[in-house]
């Protein structure tokens, strides 16, 4: 969906990098968080530019691949939260979409119903000290997923306008 896009192109996610550069991982990467492939490193070094169609081209693939998976997890986990699905599709897209199978327990944890223990288990994590907006924001987007008893289980707008309020107190860098 177009909201998603205008998410992970927005500056407090991605951005859009015109050039090649090595993200906290050391891959070389351009556009919206792309990972250079095999095939894409013949062509571009670091610092080269890149032209705005090819990296429109693959933020429109990466986009979505990481929203499929992110359907795909979210109807696993049994959830329909549209603020988790579009935070989980982000996880998708800057992690890769198997990232459950590195991070097992807070993968163990949101499958359970654990939420409270799958946002520490996402604070505590080495992804958290690379990049600490994204961890804010999974957790934010986690957090919409708790209710309390009584409440069903798509949370009202303004609940989860609270909810992401608090989390960005808790967790902001």
């Amino acid at each position: 969906p177009q909201s998603y896009l205008d998410f992970l192109t927005s500056s407090e996610v991605e951005g859009n990098s015109s050039t090649v550069y090595k993200d906290t991982e050391g891959h070389l990467t351009a556009g919206v968080g792309h990972k250079l492939t095999a095939e894409e490193l013949k062509k571009y070094k670091e610092g080269d530019e890149v032209p705005e169609s090819v990296r429109t081209k693959w933020l429109e693939q990466d986009a979505e691949e990481s929203y499929r998976a992110a359907e795909r997890h979210a109807e696993e986990l049994g959830v329909n939260d549209p603020l988790f699905l579009e935070r989980l599709g982000s996880v998708n897209f800057q992690l890769g979409t198997n990232w459950n199978k590195e991070h097992t327990e807070t993968w163990k944890k949101l499958k359970s119903g654990d939420y409270q223990g799958a946002l520490k288990e996402v604070e505590d994590s080495k992804w958290a000290t690379q990049t600490p907006k994204r961890i804010t924001q999974f957790q934010q987007g986690i957090s919409s997923l708790i209710q309390p008893a009584s409440q069903p289980q798509q949370a009202a707008p303004q609940q989860q306008y609270a909810q992401q309020q608090y989390v960005q107190q808790q967790y902001a860098p």
